[in-house]
C-alpha cells in the first residue's frame, strides 16, 4: 500500500545554529544534521518534541469522501478514494500561520560629519596674469641658460678655427708705404710687400685651437700656446711667472690623446711636459695618452 500524505510524518523546519541554513525534517523530538551535500556544515541540530501538526479533516469535492491529514497549510493533497486533488485551507491551523516578523534593530545614528569647507578663493584675473608673466620670464631664463651651456659645450667638443690675428700697429714716426695712385687709363697693379713675423699654417692653427680647448676642458694646470714656433714645445704653465710661462725647449715627443669616442688630439711638447700630460690623462676615466717621437712636417 502506498502511503498517502496523512500517513507520512509532518514536515518540521529547524535552523542550523552554525551556518543558519534551514533544514526540513519529520523527526519530532530527535536530532538531525545540517546536510553537507547542499553546502551545509554537518552540525547536529536538535528537533524539539511536540511540533507535529494537529490533524485536519478534509472533504473531497468529487466523491464526498472525508479523511484526516496532517499536511502543511496551503499544500495540495489527493483524496484516498478518487485521487482528486484537494488544497489544505490556510486558516485550518493557527500554528501553520507564518511567524510574526522580527522587528529590525534600531538604526544607529550617523556619525557627525565635519563641516564642509569652502574652496579657496580663486585669484583675480590680474594676479593670474602676473603669475603667468613671472612663469614666462623664468622659463625664458632657463632656456637662455640651456642655450649658453650648449654653446660652451659645442665650443669644447667642436672648436672653431683660430681667430684671425689683428694687424700689428705701425711704429710711431713711420708711415706705412702707400701705393701710387693710378693714372687715368692705366691698369692698377698692387705692389707686393714682405710679410713680417712667423706665419702659422691654417691646419696647424686649427689643431692648436682644438688642443687648447681640449686641455682647458681637462682642467689641468698646463695650457697650450697657439703662437708657439714651429718645432717648439706648445705647452705653457700659467702658474709660473709671466717671463717663465712659455717653454722654449724644442718639441721632442708627441702626446696623442684618445677619448672614449675615439677622437684624437695631438700635442707636441718637450720631454718634461709630455710626461706631465700623460700623467694628467691617467686621472680621467675613458681617456688615454700615447707618446710618440715628434716628426716635423
Amino acid at each position: 500500500m502506498t502511503p498517502t500524505a496523512e500517513h507520512l510524518p509532518a514536515a518540521i523546519e529547524v535552523r542550523c545554529p552554525v551556518c543558519g541554513r534551514t533544514v526540513t525534517t519529520g523527526q519530532s523530538g530527535n536530532t538531525t544534521r545540517c546536510p553537507t551535500t547542499r553546502g551545509g556544515c554537518g552540525t547536529p541540530i536538535p528537533v524539539p518534541a511536540g511540533t507535529t501538526r494537529p490533524p485536519v479533516d478534509l472533504d473531497c469535492y468529487e466523491c464526498g469522501h472525508t479523511w484526516t491529514t496532517r499536511a502543511k497549510a496551503a499544500s495540495t493533497v489527493r483524496c484516498p478514494d478518487c485521487s482528486h486533488p484537494r488544497r489544505v485551507p490556510t486558516a485550518a491551523r493557527a500554528e501553520d500561520a507564518p511567524p510574526p516578523a522580527t522587528p529590525l534593530p534600531a538604526r544607529r545614528p550617523a556619525p557627525p560629519t565635519a563641516p564642509r569647507r569652502d574652496p579657496a578663493p580663486r585669484p583675480a584675473p590680474q594676479e593670474r596674469a602676473e603669475d603667468d608673466a613671472q612663469a614666462e620670464r623664468e622659463s625664458a631664463e632657463r632656456r637662455a641658460d640651456t642655450r649658453r651651456a650648449l654653446a660652451e659645450l659645442r665650443a669644447v667638443l667642436r672648436p672653431s678655427t683660430a681667430p684671425a690675428q689683428a694687424p700689428r700697429p705701425a711704429p710711431a714716426g713711420r708711415r706705412p708705404p702707400q701705393q701710387p695712385a693710378p693714372t687715368p687709363g692705366q691698369r692698377f697693379t698692387p705692389r707686393s710687400e714682405a710679410v713680417r713675423g712667423p706665419v702659422t699654417a691654417p691646419a696647424t692653427a686649427r689643431r692648436r685651437t682644438a688642443a687648447a680647448a681640449f686641455l682647458d676642458a681637462l682642467g689641468g694646470a698646463l695650457r697650450l700656446r697657439t703662437d708657439a714656433s714651429h718645432g717648439g714645445c706648445e705647452v705653457t704653465d700659467p702658474a709660473r711667472p709671466p717671463e717663465h710661462r712659455a717653454c722654449n725647449q724644442p718639441a721632442e715627443l708627441t702626446v696623442q690623446f684618445t677619448d672614449h669616442r675615439g677622437r684624437q688630439t695631438p700635442v707636441h711638447a718637450c720631454t718634461t711636459h709630455a710626461e706631465a700630460l700623460r700623467y694628467l690623462a691617467t686621472t680621467r676615466p675613458g681617456l688615454r695618452a700615447t707618446l710618440r717621437t715628434y716628426t716635423s712636417g
